[in-house]
């Protein structure tokens, strides 16, 4: 009997040391695995100003940032490369800084108030077009005047 009630104290000892050992085990590889943390998507920092060009007559003027509207500051991504108008959408975004507009009737350059089409082009810093918008004058389509 004495035997066998060394033999228990031994193995509850053994069992003691195992348990203890399993769960440090486990506290460790719990506090070493990576947490997962909310997505937040940082953009990055608008240079401060957006260079305006008339193409017509090569005139410049600087915008403060402040004074360009909120949607008109970035180009903004989704996650399978695509323009989204919508800032919640996107995974990336790329800074406007340039903005050359083309005022044309035809093939020519011409005041804003005599163009046909206005053809707006955004640039990032290196000099890539990042987006590219069309206006067309109402009555106006692809040169042709509407006749009513």
């Amino acid at each position: 009997m004495k035997t066998i009630n060394i033999l228990l104290s031994s193995f509850v000892v053994v069992i003691a040391i195992i348990t203890t050992a399993c769960t440090n085990n486990l506290e460790k590889k719990a506090s070493t695995k990576p947490k997962k943390e909310a997505k937040t998507m940082a953009f990055p920092k608008h240079p401060g100003t957006i260079k305006m060009v008339t193409m017509l007559d090569n005139s410049i003027e600087i915008e403060p940032l402040s004074e360009v509207p909120e949607r008109h500051r970035f180009v903004y991504y989704n996650n399978k490369n695509f323009k989204v108008d919508n800032k919640e959408e996107a995974v990336r975004a790329v800074p406007i800084v340039e903005v050359r507009m083309y005022s044309k009737d035809g093939d020519k350059l011409v005041p804003k108030d005599k163009a046909s089409v206005i053809w707006i082009e955004m640039y990032d810093s290196d000099g890539n077009i990042i987006d590219t918008h069309t206006m067309w004058r109402d009555g106006i389509r692809g040169g042709k005047r509407k006749t009513k």
